[in-house]
């Protein structure tokens, strides 16, 4: 994925709290459908709009988010990009935890 692809978890169609697990599934389902031609697979809604996925495009989103690095920095594209409340982090002081800050909100 390069910085103009719309953000991982849109293309999915998944919240940020989606688990590894869930990613790859919902990869493989997505990339199924395209693959025999299920013409609903080939769009998604986002907060951004319509999205068209294509294979190469939901190959990217999965890959991005298996890296915590990178999925880390696509939550907070999703929380930007807002106000879809399955793209929240389950609390702010969560995600800023996962970023090594400690003691938020105590």
């Amino acid at each position: 994925m390069n910085a103009r692809d719309p953000n991982p978890f849109f293309v999915l169609g998944l919240p940020t709290t989606a688990t590894s697990m869930e990613i790859e599934r919902e990869g493989r389902k997505i990339l199924g459908l395209l693959e025999i031609g299920i013409a609903s697979a080939r769009t998604v809604d986002s907060p951004q709009g319509p999205l068209d996925r294509t294979p190469d495009l939901v190959r990217g989103a999965i890959a991005a988010l298996q890296d915590p690095d990178r999925r880390l920095v696509h939550e907070f594209e999703a929380v930007a990009a807002g106000p879809d409340p399955q793209v929240l982090p389950p609390t702010w002081s969560d995600a800023f935890s996962r970023l090594g800050f400690r003691g938020l909100g105590a």
